[in-house]
């Protein structure tokens, strides 16, 4: 998801749909909202929702997120 700057109103909307359901996420979190990065608010988000976040790939920031864990996120 990559929505401007919005991600945080988008997981708000969608936090029902994201704490019944298993899903994998990757959030483009380099805007800077209010003086701080998404990144922050994003993992802090998933995180109280019980997902494993993380954010990677410094070029253009991106948390990714997920509830179990699994081999194939070891090689992000």
């Amino acid at each position: 998801m990559d929505i401007e700057g919005a991600e945080i109103e988008a997981l708000l909307g969608s936090k029902k749909t994201l704490i019944e359901n298993n899903l994998n996420l990757a959030i483009a979190s380099y805007h800077l909202i209010n003086g701080e990065k998404t990144a922050k608010k994003v993992e802090r988000f998933l995180r109280k929702i019980s997902y494993t976040a993380f954010t990677n790939y410094p070029k253009h920031l991106t948390t990714y997120a997920f509830k179990k864990a699994s081999k194939n996120y070891l090689n992000i």
